[in-house]
């Protein structure tokens, strides 16, 4: 798969003629990566490549032929190489007579002579490996918003991650953000560079670090090791709270209005379940969430099934949550969708290197129960794969918002360097053949906030230099009913999703989401037919 690639990057690299570049399109097919075509380019490459410096060169050159060949964006590769020249310039303080449109097998002479220049300005290889990396991290940032570069390190974080290995202090969180600041952003864009917003406890290991502290869900962090946390971005944050384990963190947390309190955890390796599954009893109804599509997330999710099921045979149907939930691998979202559906299709992909459809095998673990699926404005990517081609299919209504709209597939290309190139290659539309890029999964039932007006909206489309939806299909949902909160309601799933005031997780939205199975309004929420273009709908106050 890499020879033909590799074969003429050597040949830039070393000077030589290059072989013409295979025109099949499966010669080049991301996806269909293996560990043995891995194995066996790096036993290649290792012949090829004899130091540090030259596995770097061969790296920005690969990156280069991606972008031509490969990414779905397709960005200038010009205009790439010119920025990636000129960052190691201003890393060395060298003039590389950078100009356009320079030829690949030019740009291969100038970095393997580059190590007699540079020696020129008292630059090693060492300098020069590191300033080439620069580049090609540099360079990735400008493909499109979810191309990315990683080194070695940040494969080892990301392994971790999508295992839910983490050394923290078992929480994960999000942030408390003003619903006014929130709706500002939604019709500012890019202009709101960090939302404010201290941090809220949604899910948290009672095994865990924290549980072990007395944290709960729904707690409110309002500062790490003293520092306040209000105006830093959620990156920030994370790098505040996690460390290595054994290290100590100290925390200030607001509960329920009470005077906050300060509380000193030691991080520890934490390991968190992808999937939540409980019964909500006064209901009889099953209840899943998914945090995010790691690995292991679909058997994960089987299993909290079966398991419901099997415990209580007599369920009249099953929510599965994705609120907040903001992707990850797609088998792990075709498995899924593919758990519910009994045939069609699950999605289909169009790029430039792929164009395949994905259709269902026979059998639906819920055995045709009625199924709702519940959404948000941060249920991103495979999410919005699952609820638009369940929805599609109508296996399942969609409840809750618009969502995030991020509707591109992104596929991993392991470097010679040891990096690690995870670019976006295709379009994903759901069985429809609806692309959601930009503009999201309509649900079925809306679910306005207390006040009667819809949630701030964040949205793929708000951020600089998306790719543009591909204009395939025409997504043909109607919102036929939206839901609302008639009083002030709390979850709380220690007591088995009673819907009692307790913590401060408003929660109407699950409730909307029972109301979806039989049209019943519970005693929190009311539900009125959506109106049509023109007509009002009156939303009485909350009592």
């Amino acid at each position: 798969m890499f020879k033909t690639v590799f074969s003429t990057l050597s040949a830039a690299a070393l000077g030589m003629a290059s072989p013409a570049m295979a025109s099949d399109p499966n010669d080049f097919d991301l996806n269909n990566i293996t560990q043995a075509d891995i194995d066996e380019d790096m036993q290649e490459a290792k012949v090829i490549l004899m130091t540090p410096y030259q596995s770097q060169v061969f790296s920005y050159l690969m990156i280069l032929k991606i972008a031509d060949e490969a990414a779905l964006a397709e960005p200038n590769v010009s205009d790439l190489n010119v920025r990636g020249l000129q960052y190691i310039e201003r890393e060395l303080g060298m003039d590389l007579n950078v100009s356009e449109n320079m030829p690949l097998e030019r740009i291969g002479m100038l970095l393997v002579n580059l190590p007699n220049l540079a020696a020129q300005y008292g630059h090693g290889e060492a300098d020069l490996s590191k300033a080439i990396e620069g580049a090609i991290d540099d360079i990735s940032n400008h493909f499109d918003p979810h191309t990315d570069y990683l080194n070695t390190d940040q494969i080892k974080e990301m392994q971790d991650m999508m295992n839910n290995q983490i050394v923290g202090i078992g929480i994960q969180m999000r942030k408390d953000i003003d619903p006014r600041e929130l709706e500002a952003y939604s019709q500012n864009g890019e202009e709101a560079e960090v939302l404010k917003g201290n941090i809220r406890i949604d899910r948290i290991l009672e095994d865990g670090p924290a549980g072990r502290a007395g944290l709960r869900r729904g707690d409110i962090i309002t500062h790490v090791d003293g520092t306040p946390i209000l105006e830093k971005s959620t990156n920030e944050i994370v790098d505040l709270v996690t460390g290595a384990a054994g290290s100590d963190v100290n925390l200030t947390v607001e509960r329920d209005g009470q005077v906050p309190f300060n509380v000193t955890i030691t991080r520890a390796s934490v390991t968190f379940p992808m999937v939540e599954s409980r019964i909500i009893e006064s209901e009889n109804i099953g209840y899943v969430s998914l945090s995010h599509f790691g690995n292991g997330a679909a058997a994960q999710l089987r299993e909290g099934i079966e398991r419901l099921k099997s415990e209580n045979p007599g369920l009249k149907g099953f929510v599965l949550d994705l609120r907040f939930n903001p992707g990850g691998y797609l088998h792990e979202a075709i498995q899924i969708a593919d758990m519910f559906l009994e045939d069609g299709a699950i999605l289909h992909e169009q790029g430039k290197v792929r164009t395949t459809t994905t259709r269902a095998t026979p059998g639906d673990i819920l055995n045709g129960a009625p199924l709702v699926v519940l959404t948000n404005t941060y249920s991103a990517s495979a999410s919005e794969l699952i609820s638009g081609s369940l929805q599609d299919n109508n296996r399942a209504r969609v409840v809750g918002n618009q969502t995030f709209g991020k509707g591109t597939v992104q596929s991993g290309t392991l470097l010679p360097n040891g990096g690690y190139l995870n670019v976006t290659i295709s379009h994903y539309m759901t069985a429809s053949g609806d692309s959601i890029q930009g503009t999201g999964v309509t649900p079925n039932m809306r679910v306005d906030g207390p006040d009667g007006k819809r949630p701030p909206r964040v949205s793929e489309a708000d951020i600089e230099n998306f790719i543009p939806n591909p204009g395939t299909g025409v997504d043909e949902t109607e919102t036929d009913t939206i839901c609302y909160p008639v009083v002030d309601i709390y979850a709380d799933f220690q007591g088995a999703a009673d819907y009692k005031a307790a913590g401060t997780s408003l929660d109407y939205e699950l409730s909307c989401a029972i109301d979806a199975f039989d049209g019943h309004d519970s005693p929190f929420t009311d539900t009125k037919p959506a109106p049509k273009v023109g007509e009002m709908i009156f939303i009485p106050p909350m009592g």
